[in-house]
């Protein structure tokens, strides 16, 4: 079973349940395959998949890590990120 985190307010976040900043993040690393998406022009699209079968992370994955790891919470991530 996994346990999603919900913010709770206390005096020393003003009752918002947050404090600070926790970024989110995705890095596509170059290879050969990727260059040559790009040399040719490919649509965003195909250099994104073809980023995830080289292992990126998507943003979505990100948040959803800091999910798991009590960070943030599910609303935050779903309105910062797209699928």
């Amino acid at each position: 079973r996994t346990k999603a985190w919900r913010p709770v307010g206390c005096n020393d976040c003003r009752g918002t349940g947050y404090k600070g900043r926790s970024a989110i993040f995705e890095i596509m690393e170059m290879n050969d395959a990727i260059r040559k998406h790009v040399v040719e022009g490919a649509a965003s699209t195909v250099l994104r998949q073809a980023a995830i079968a080289n292992g990126m992370r998507t943003l979505r994955q990100s948040g959803i890590a800091k999910i798991l790891s009590g960070v943030t919470s599910v609303e935050d991530v779903l309105t910062t990120t797209f699928e």
